[in-house]
């Protein structure tokens, strides 16, 4: 993981209304229908969609999974949920047989940046923790060893996979943690810093939902 980025608390006034303008503009075009398949509204780089070369064409389900290369990246829309899938990850889109609307993802590798409505509690699963989550923003890398997980802004409840330690995170603006396979320093979760995402990023992704993040409109 890089090093860390400058942990700002509070965002410049002239930031905020640069963000709010961002995320207000053209909004009304880009609401999705909640009963629509899931769109690739973003893709570059090798992107592949159950094992086959992927194109903005693609309508994606539950049960799909979904696979970048080294230079890969998507942006994709599920109902009211947008989400950033950076490369070298794999994802599976967890609910029914088929189905349009998730009821979680499985981020078995990879790093990805997600923003969900308001609604059913969704299920993010790694190998190495659980969360349920519901109305939030947040930011998640995978590997076998361990999982980092901003909650960027909203409430999570996170678990470790042996289900030693369990946290309820209720954030406002970026509260971060990782979560071991294994206990390390006598813990399996341990506080982290904000990295490897942006403000900018989550206010893009809240847009093509219609949405703006709660840390811009303070």
């Amino acid at each position: 993981m890089s090093s860390p980025c400058p942990h700002q608390s509070n965002l410049s006034k002239s930031r905020r209304d640069f963000l709010l303008q961002s995320a207000a503009c053209g909004t009304a075009l880009l609401l999705p229908a909640t009963s629509h398949a899931g769109k690739l509204h973003e893709l570059d780089g090798d992107v592949m969609v159950n094992g086959r070369l992927a194109s903005r064409a693609n309508e994606i389900r539950a049960l799909d999974v979904i696979k970048t290369g080294p230079s890969g990246r998507l942006v994709l829309i599920m109902g009211k949920d947008a989400f950033l899938i950076r490369a070298n990850s794999e994802v599976e889109i967890l609910g029914k047989p088929k189905a349009v609307l998730l009821t979680g993802l499985r981020m078995l590798t990879g790093a990805l940046l997600g923003v969900f409505g308001k609604g059913a509690t969704r299920r993010l699963l790694s190998a190495t923790a659980t969360a349920g989550i519901r109305g939030t923003g947040i930011y998640m890398e995978a590997s076998p060893e361990r999982t980092y997980f901003c909650t960027c802004y909203g409430t999570v409840e996170i678990e470790d996979q042996h289900r030693m330690e369990k946290r309820l995170v209720v954030s406002g603006y970026h509260a971060a943690n990782i979560i071991h396979a294994q206990l390390t320093d006598g813990k399996m979760m341990q506080k982290a810093e904000f990295v490897n995402h942006t403000d900018d990023e989550l206010v893009m992704l809240e847009k093509m939902v219609g949405r703006v993040p709660p840390f811009v409109s303070k």
